[in-house]
């Protein structure tokens, strides 16, 4: 109990110097703008880090000579041409992201209106697999979202009115 007590004592020995620290520090006169600047110097180095670690190259994996990394617009580019293969008719809106330490993957596309959903979202899910482990060896994949944001050729056009058509008159021929 003596290692308890001590320890809490000296606890709220802290406690204390650190209440007393941060009343006279306010106190001074310029504390406000100190502590103003700090706050935004903080959000600065955040934002900077969320910055530059969208524009590092994705580590794959590791092998006996190096790590492998593979930047993200070669990634964004093998998405697209599964896409495209498979029947997207816009450019699909791609974004790679680690989760986890696994690459996972969002594709938002359009597909032709005859196309069937399950199919065509399956089958890029399944071609995207292939891909990622057959040509880049990455054995840690996370999830592969599809999400398809429209349809192309969906809408039936209208048919034309119906006219019956007009009588030729007499006194119309005359004319000629």
């Amino acid at each position: 109990m003596n290692n308890i007590e001590a320890f809490y004592s000296k606890l709220n020995l802290f406690i204390d110097y650190f209440k007393s620290f941060i009343e006279i520090s306010l106190a001074q006169p310029y504390t406000k703008h100190f502590l103003i600047g700090l706050v935004s110097l903080i959000l600065l180095l955040i934002i900077w880090r969320k910055i530059t670690k969208h524009f590092r190259p994705i580590k794959l994996f590791n092998n006996s000579l190096g790590v492998v990394e593979v930047s993200r617009k070669a990634l964004d580019e093998l998405v697209q041409n599964v896409c495209y293969k498979l029947g997207a008719l816009s450019k699909p809106k791609v974004k790679i992201f680690v989760k986890r330490g696994r690459l996972s993957v969002k594709v938002s596309l359009k597909i032709e209106g005859n196309q069937m959903l399950a199919e065509v979202s399956s089958q890029i899910q399944e071609d995207l697999v292939r891909k990622f482990r057959d040509h880049l060896g990455v054995e840690k994949l996370g999830s592969i979202d599809v999400s398809i944001t429209g349809f192309r050729g969906l809408r039936e056009r209208p048919l034309p009115k119906f006219e019956p058509m007009l009588t030729i008159h007499e006194e119309d021929k005359k004319v000629f």
